[in-house]
């Protein structure tokens, strides 16, 4: 279910640690192997810092622990904003390689027309 839900748009994943059958880590892992570009916050009570850790190195955007949730609302404005400064990067990076590419071939076509 989790992953037909993300063939929808979102602009987030909220995601608990300890959910009946599945898990927080699951949900980030299934993300990642569909490359979606998609923030991911992870939330428990019980989070030990080594998982929390391997979590943000595996691709979560941030962990919050249930105790401290007046975190939330910055967390999830941040992990957007972050997310959407990386999809405006890659987009310029392609524009810019297509310009490269532009730049190039105009001038083997100038070279050929000096020659």
């Amino acid at each position: 279910e989790f992953e037909a839900a993300l063939s929808r748009p979102w602009d987030l994943i909220l995601s608990d640690y300890n959910l009946p059958g599945f898990s927080g880590i699951e949900a980030l892992q299934i993300l990642r192997r569909r490359d979606a570009d998609l923030p991911f916050i992870l939330v428990s009570g019980e989070i030990g810092e080594e998982t929390a850790v391997d979590a943000m190195r595996n691709g979560a955007s941030d962990y919050l622990l249930k105790g401290n949730l007046a975190r939330l609302a910055p967390a999830v404005e941040h992990a957007i904003e972050a997310a959407d400064e990386r999809r405006a990067r890659a987009a310029a990076d392609r524009a810019l390689q297509a310009s490269r590419e532009q730049l190039s071939a105009l001038a083997r076509h100038l070279q050929v027309s000096i020659e």
